[in-house]
């Protein structure tokens, strides 16, 4: 959080005479404004218009955000996005419903009578109190993360062939342990999901590997990529916001990797490729997509003319695609739709799209013959194609 924003909260938090409100953390987010969990947190409950009271105060400056209950801690983000905070489970003592005639309300003690405070609800309630004794029961906050080693001193039974047998034969072995233990329950390899995405990115990276094995890794990788997935069963009525701001930073690195723009159904396949079983409909992505404007996320939805549908880069705009598909007419003398889709790695129909985005702003012009279309500089227009083409190359 920025200083302005975290003295905003400390201004807030010295309201209170209690020592309750001071057991709160601030809690930073990331460019999607979803919380950053901590190593091996697992975000179990999400619920919308959640208050945060002193105890006996019948008003809050914390009056309405989002609950994220994780097995280490109950985050609290307001709907502005001006305060995060966190409260650790460990400093939890009970949780208990209190009735009211006009909101649904949890008491919470905290431990050796530090503070107590009160969470309001406009729903959802009996989930979350359900939830939050669960997992003050497991106290997965406990489970120690695992660490690389630090690499051993050299030895001689560690040296020539047979010391490099005996490494692989206890790397395998750790292996094999912490697979064993991932693979316990369900919420173990929850737990274990965020280590085993970063062993295999360790593996991945490493210089001994072939192209081949680093392509396996990566593939394996991609289908593990998502280790705390949101479901409806997590998310409730915040489904589709929260899907896309997951949705959002997932395709942060394929866009990178595919010049800012993917077709809508290539991010199908990899989305619910990465979510393992957790899969969703295709009604459900063009929904999350269509919520990209409504929270200002980094990326947004696009349908071109003939129907294409792409996810795009906001920052990527017209004038830089068709500035690209200019350099290459210029070194080529002519493109196709082929051409187009092997120098940018993009489907035919995108390339199609870029070419006829070019033509449109007369950069380009086409021949049509029986051999297919091609695309050439328009001479009428030249001096504005090298001036576009070499625009801010150096």
């Amino acid at each position: 959080l920025s200083h302005s924003v975290k003295e905003g909260i400390r201004s807030k938090q010295s309201q209170y005479s209690t020592a309750s409100m001071r057991k709160f953390h601030s809690v930073p987010l990331n460019e999607s404004k979803r919380p950053k969990l901590l190593d091996g947190e697992v975000v179990h409950l999400m619920q919308g218009s959640v208050a945060l009271y002193e105890m006996n105060k019948n008003t809050t400056p914390f009056a309405k955000g989002v609950l994220h209950l994780t097995t280490h801690r109950m985050l609290w983000i307001s709907d502005t996005f001006k305060e995060s905070l966190g409260l650790s489970l460990s400093a939890v003592q009970s949780v208990e419903k209190v009735n009211s005639l006009t909101h649904q309300k949890l008491h919470i003690s905290l431990n050796n009578k530090e503070g107590e405070l009160i969470v309001g609800f406009s729903d959802g309630r009996n989930a979350i109190f359900t939830k939050f004794h669960e997992l003050l029961l497991k106290k997965s906050w406990e489970v120690q993360v695992q660490t690389p080693k630090k690499p051993t001193e050299f030895s001689t039974e560690r040296a020539g062939v047979g010391g490099l047998i005996k490494q692989v034969s206890e790397k395998a072995k750790e292996t094999d342990k912490f697979l064993e233990q991932a693979f316990q329950d369900l919420d173990a390899l929850m737990i274990k999901a965020k280590d085993m995405v970063e062993m295999t990115k360790r593996y991945t990276n490493q210089n001994s590997n072939s192209a081949e094995e680093k392509a396996q890794l990566s593939q394996c990788l991609l289908n593990i990529g998502l280790p705390n997935a949101v479901t409806r069963d997590i998310a409730g009525n915040l489904y589709y916001f929260e899907l896309a701001r997951e949705l959002s930073e997932f395709l942060k690195e394929p866009l990178q990797l595919n010049n800012g723009m993917i077709q809508l159904p290539e991010i199908y396949c990899l989305y619910n490729r990465a979510r393992g079983t957790a899969l969703i409909s295709p009604e459900d992505l063009m929904e999350a997509c269509k919520q990209f404007d409504v929270l200002n996320l980094p990326v947004q939805l696009r349908r071109f003319d003939s129907g294409v549908v792409v996810v795009q880069n906001r920052d990527l705009g017209d004038s830089q695609i068709v500035k690209r598909v200019c350099e290459l007419v210029v070194v080529r003398g002519s493109l196709s739709s082929l051409d187009v889709a092997r120098e940018c790695s993009i489907s035919l129909s995108l390339a199609l799209e870029h070419l006829q985005s070019a033509e449109r702003l007369e950069y380009l012009c086409r021949d049509e013959s029986f051999e297919g279309v091609v695309f050439y500089a328009n001479r009428f227009n030249t001096s504005e194609l090298i001036k576009l083409s070499v625009e801010d190359m150096n």
